[in-house]
């Protein structure tokens, strides 16, 4: 007869996702109490009371430790970025709530300021970078919410986003080192208020009358690209952002230069899910897909205009389909398409048929067409 102990129910093993949180969040507590330079993988073993050949299972040496506790850092503040972003509110309202949510992460993972203060001067490794992408990404949603300020007329025009999103940043860092050398009091994300008050007066907060190149700013910004030719570009932001810069200001700009129906592939270091958001919002279509490296490729089709995915079809589909298409197109009218591999069978049926078109050959993501009627 079984006894109760065999009849028990046993706990299921602790899953592989769930195991790397666990050992994630040891080292966050390691942080808060112990010098940047004196956390060591044998430490984090012993907290656990496993042996080090175990822990590296999970994670190979101390720096991929550190670089997860970022990582972990960047995904918990870009999906409080989107919910701010997804929410109604003014310029000024959302950029008050970055300032409370950023110090009250801050505040609940003591340990962060001795892993961001203390790293960020080894400009040559993975750790580093990834702490300036998490810089970058904070003066991305500081910059576009600091524009929406302007536009709302609550913001002066002679201050530039860039350099006013740098203060904003900086005041952060600030904030969070006084904290940090003052023993870490209790109500960190009660000075987002202050802080944003004092920023606020920093840029000018009382709005003026706009500057003749404020004026074309926005001109640009609302202006519609009609007059030019859709096309597909590329832009690899991975270099922006891993010299601490924000490519918010960039991305923009090339959009701007494109009409309808144009697809701007952008290839960023991590999946920027505010981006995604922000992106929507101003009327693009966006899709992210993730590479092998553990970077990613953000799709943005100026102004929403349709793309046919027709990677899952057999052949001839895909063929059929866009000669369907192609078939009926009208002088000024684009044809979007993704295709499950580069169309060389296509090619002569389009030439014969006098049409332009763009092909961007993505590899195991399949090809992309654009066909413009002329």
């Amino acid at each position: 007869m079984l006894s109760s102990d065999n009849t028990a129910e046993q706990p299921l093993e602790i899953s592989l996702v769930d195991r790397k949180a666990e050992i994630v969040e040891v080292v966050l507590d390691l942080l808060a109490e112990t010098p940047l330079e004196k956390v060591t993988t044998r430490q984090v073993a012993g907290v656990l009371g496993v042996t080090q050949p175990a822990l590296f299972r999970h994670f190979r040496n101390r720096e991929a430790l550190l670089l997860a506790v970022v990582t972990r850092t960047r995904e918990a503040l870009a999906g409080e970025a989107e919910r701010i972003l997804r929410e109604e509110a003014t310029g000024i309202g959302r950029l008050g709530a970055l300032a409370a949510t950023i110090l009250g992460h801050v505040e609940s993972n003591p340990g962060l300021p001795r892993l961001i203060f203390g790293q960020s001067a080894n400009d040559g490794d993975a750790v580093s970078q990834a702490i300036r992408h998490v810089v970058a990404m904070q003066r991305s949603a500081v910059q576009e919410f600091f524009m929406q300020g302007q536009r709302e007329g609550d913001l002066s025009r002679s201050a530039t986003p860039q350099r006013a999103a740098s203060l904003y940043t900086g005041m952060i860092q600030g904030t969070v080192l006084q904290w940090q050398m003052a023993g870490r009091p209790a109500g960190l994300a009660d000075e987002a208020g202050p802080l944003v008050d004092m920023w606020l007066e920093g840029v000018a907060a009382a709005p003026d009358a706009a500057t003749d190149d404020a004026e074309k700013a926005e001109s640009a910004e609302t202006a519609s690209p009609s007059t030019a030719t859709p096309t597909i570009e590329e832009l690899n932001v991975r270099p922006i952002i891993a010299r601490g810069q924000d490519p918010l200001e960039t991305i923009l700009a090339a959009l701007e230069r494109q009409a309808r129906g144009s697809v701007l592939l952008v290839e960023a270091p991590f999946r920027p899910a505010p981006l995604l958001v922000l992106l929507d919002q101003r009327g693009h279509g966006v899709q992210a897909d993730p590479l092998p490296d553990g970077g990613w490729i953000v799709e943005v089709v100026v102004g929403k205009a349709p793309v046919a995915d027709l990677r899952e079809l057999e052949a001839p589909g895909p063929l059929e389909r866009v000669l369907e298409a192609a078939c009926s197109i009208e002088p000024g009218e684009i044809y979007l398409a993704r295709l499950p591999r580069f169309p060389r069978m296509l090619i002569p049926h389009l030439e014969e048929r006098e049409l332009a078109y763009e092909l961007l050959d993505r590899g195991v993501r399949g090809t992309l067409l654009l066909i413009r009627g002329g």
